[in-house]
């Protein structure tokens, strides 16, 4: 390449392919091959215009101007060709590597292309296969879903019969259960009326004895004794009245057989060999359960017992019919279950048998009768 430090100069131009220096009247500076080509052509035409100089026609001295000028561009020309040679042939050398390198690349290229060929075929006979397999599973869904639609249906005929077989036990548990405690309630019944009897017995027992101790001088002077100390007793239950303590009470001093009753001290309630229940103040007009059994002359231990037996009895009643009640819901539950499956395994028969009536397979539609 020539020298470009003197391109200074305002009269020189750039190349417009390779960026060089281009000196202007067509005075070449830099080896470009295309601008040689465009000096050729432009030389030409300039000899053809020196043409009729150089015949002989005088034209005030420019024709050995031309002269001048033609030999100094020959005179650069012939300086240029050998670089411009050199250059021809490291450009040569340089396309020469190319194209063996692009050769090579193209072997290679055409190597990838047969291996990438190969892969597209395998790959177009995996989609195949995978299309073929897609196909087969839809076909499994669908057999899958009619086979799990036939199986809900044995599955809800199937419950349906167990919920039956089932309601029927617990119905005929029922009528056992209600048997045995109609028994048991009529037992205690008797209970209750024997230990009514009992203590209307003792009651007038009582009374006949306070009446023959009444006509009693003997007993009369007890009964003031007796009197006294109630009147102690009463002196000091109004003085502990804020620590009485309340449990059961078996001859209901609160109205009724039954009911929780006060003690209106702790030894009392102690005494009667009875836990403790709440601890309340004794309210007007009652009485401590002791006094009045030890006034009626009836065992408080005994009474207490019986109250404890029949308050537990009434439990144990209580508690069965509560598991009546509970079994009771349990079979009403599982019927209403029961009903509501056989009619959502009828409507899904239904569903069906309308579903093959359309298709027009399975059973004959039904026909409006008529003519």
């Amino acid at each position: 390449m020539a020298d470009v430090s003197s391109l200074s100069k305002p009269s020189q131009v750039r190349c417009s392919c390779c960026d060089v220096g281009i000196r202007k009247k067509w005075l070449v500076i830099a080896g470009c091959l295309q601008e040689m080509a465009t000096l050729r052509q432009r030389r030409k035409r300039r000899k053809l215009k020196a043409l009729p100089v150089l015949l002989g026609r005088d034209n005030s001295g420019r024709a050995d101007v031309e002269v001048e000028l033609m030999a100094q561009d020959l005179d650069t020309v012939l300086s240029v060709v050998p670089k411009v040679e050199d250059t021809m042939l490291k450009t040569t050398s340089n396309l020469q590597e190319h194209i063996s390198g692009t050769a090579m690349d193209a072997a290679r290229l055409s190597t990838e292309r047969d291996a990438f060929a190969g892969k597209v075929q395998q790959l177009e006979k995996q989609l195949a296969d995978a299309s073929s397999a897609v196909c087969q599973r839809d076909a499994l869904a669908q057999q899958v879903q009619q086979l799990e639609k036939q199986l809900a249906a044995t599955r809800l005929s199937t419950e349906r019969d167990v919920l039956a077989q089932q309601v029927q036990q617990l119905e005929k548990q029922l009528q056992e259960q209600a048997a045995r405690l109609s028994t048991e309630r009529d037992a205690l019944a008797r209970q209750v009326q024997h230990l009514e009897t009992h203590l209307a017995d003792a009651s007038s027992a009582c009374s006949r004895d306070m009446e023959d101790q009444a006509t009693d001088p003997q007993h009369q002077r007890a009964a003031d004794a007796a009197t006294i100390q109630r009147q102690r007793r009463r002196s000091r239950g109004r003085r502990c009245v804020q620590q009485a303590w309340v449990v059961w009470d078996p001859l209901g001093v609160k109205g009724s057989q039954g009911k929780p009753g006060p003690f209106h001290h702790v030894r009392h309630a102690v005494a009667a060999g009875r836990a403790v229940a709440l601890c309340t103040p004794l309210q007007k007009g009652q009485r401590c359960v002791r006094h009045i059994c030890e006034a009626n002359g009836i065992p408080l231990r005994e009474m207490l017992v019986q109250a404890q037996a029949q308050a537990q009895a009434q439990a144990q009643a209580q508690a069965r019919r509560a598991t009546l009640l509970e079994a009771l819901a349990r079979v009403k539950a599982l019927q209403a279950k029961a009903s509501g499956n056989a009619s959502d395994a009828a409507a899904t028969a239904t569903a069906e048998a309308a579903a093959t009536d359309s298709h027009g397979r399975g059973r004959p539609r039904l026909r409006p009768a008529g003519p």
